[in-house]
């Protein structure tokens, strides 16, 4: 599950995990917890996008990639979970 998220965390945010040749890089999952933790999640979309994308979709993509990237590995969710999530959200 933890790959899983930090892919969809890539997609929403249009950057990478770790950037080559950065000292000081922040991990892409803290970086999105922040957004996330401050009440701004959307802050993390990216900015390629110019906020053309569905607000909803853009919030349901990051939880996910949130929920997959938890630092507890047994609070994240099981593969059953994410099946039973996708059928809600189709």
């Amino acid at each position: 599950m933890y790959s899983f998220g930090v892919l969809a965390l890539e997609i929403a945010c249009g950057r990478r995990t770790y950037q080559d040749g950065e000292d000081n890089h922040v991990p892409l999952r803290k970086w999105v917890w922040k957004h996330y933790v401050d009440g701004n999640i959307l802050n993390a979309a990216d900015k390629e996008l110019k906020s053309d994308f569905d607000v909803n979709e853009m919030k349901c993509l990051v939880s996910v990639g949130i929920w997959c990237t938890l630092q507890d590995h047994k609070e994240r969710p099981t593969s059953e979970q994410e099946k039973e999530k996708e059928k809600i959200l189709t």
